[in-house]
């Protein structure tokens, strides 16, 4: 049985991922691009028919 130490610590990074895919997603369906949540590259560069800087 994991302690619960462990189950923190995987809740933490789930919820950790889940928000920054989240506004990742949310910038890229906004038309805004990745610079607006921090990001200096894009992974997906030329999704909204621009090319990514």
């Amino acid at each position: 049985m994991p302690s619960s130490l462990t189950k923190t610590a995987v809740l933490i990074v789930a919820i950790g991922g889940a928000l920054i895919g989240g506004l990742w997603a949310l910038s890229v369906l906004a038309g805004v691009g990745c610079p607006a949540v921090g990001l200096d590259f894009c992974p997906l560069p030329g999704l909204l028919g621009e090319p990514g800087e």
